[in-house]
């Protein structure tokens, strides 16, 4: 395995208000042992904190870095403007409060070849000292593909845009959708991999994803739920060749808006709950519901129907 790409790999980087991690983040990727070039192309999303001033520090002694100001806000605006900016045969994502090991990049090079297009790597969770929470998952390298077969919760299951090598003929004329707050990156891996001949899960965990304590209660608002909801259904609108992936993404879709309903309903104000109620009032719910009960999982769908009746009257 392994190919010489001489032009080399560019790694794109969203920062917004990242000033407390961002350098971490660039020095793990200058301390790469990769044999080939390799830029940094780091957009920042309007930061109103010291961003800037770290990444200018880390671009005037490392040409590799390049700094872009993206003025309209979100994650996908800032991604799409790196893919926009970027130049090299293969491409890659990091968020700018996570980092990677020193041989990231030349192991997810080394098992590309000719047949793959995808490289999908693992990832540790760390806290934002780096102390180790999670390792993740597999011991086997899998070579598969989008098709009839396909399971997101295989042992070579992704949903998300960091941790993959792509070539960029596969990313070509794909970019992230701006509609979402959470899922974006889901539906982005998806419409690469539904482009790639044959993609390639390691057994390597270089990626260090870090869970911030401070973001924690942010990213369990009602809104987030619902956009990760709609995200998976926008990928099985759009993949639905596999019958075993609609059935697990219905089951997704229950158990988060099961989890949305029991967590804020109450509690939020009227408009947070008419986001609710009109979610678990749509007519896909009947039929997740009834995947759900083929494979016995009784819980959330009992949560969920006794909640709709509560709702309905």
């Amino acid at each position: 395995m392994g190919v010489e790409y001489k032009d080399g790999i560019s790694v794109i980087i969203p920062v917004y208000n990242g000033e407390k991690f961002i350098g971490r983040c660039l020095e793990s990727l200058e301390a790469q042992d990769v044999k080939c070039n390799f830029e940094i192309i780091v957009v920042d999303n309007a930061s109103t904190d010291g961003s800037r001033q770290v990444i200018e520090q880390f671009s005037e002694l490392d040409t590799r870095i390049k700094y872009i100001m993206e003025p309209t806000k979100g994650v996908s605006a800032a991604r799409n403007a790196g893919l926009d900016a970027s130049c090299c045969s293969l491409v890659t994502f990091v968020d700018s409060d996570d980092y990677v090991s020193s041989d990231y990049l030349s192991t997810l090079l080394e098992y590309l070849d000719d047949a793959v297009d995808l490289v999908v790597s693992e990832a540790i969770d760390v806290d934002e000292d780096g102390s180790v929470r999670r390792l993740n998952k597999t011991s086997h390298v899998f070579d598969f593909a989008l098709n009839e077969s396909y399971s997101p919760l295989a042992p070579y299951g992704h949903s998300t845009a960091w941790g993959v090598l792509y070539r960029r003929e596969i990313v070509e004329g794909i970019h992230f959708n701006s509609d979402y707050t959470v899922g974006e990156d889901t539906l982005f891996y998806y419409d690469a991999l539904e482009k790639a001949r044959l993609a390639r899960h390691i057994p390597y965990r270089g990626y260090h994803y870090v869970i911030r304590e401070a973001s924690a209660v942010h990213d369990q608002t009602a809104e987030r739920y619902v956009s990760d909801i709609r995200a998976w259904q926008a990928v099985e609108k759009a993949h639905s060749q596999s019958a075993m992936m609609t059935s697990i993404i219905d089951g997704f879709t229950v158990q988060r808006a099961a989890r949305c309903y029991l967590s804020y309903y109450e509690a939020c104000n009227c408009r947070t709950k008419s986001l609710i109620e009109n979610l678990l009032k749509n007519s896909w719910l009947d039929g997740a519901v009834v995947s759900l009960r083929r494979r016995q999982l009784w819980t959330f769908r009992d949560i969920v129907r006794a909640r709709l009746r509560l709702l309905i009257q």
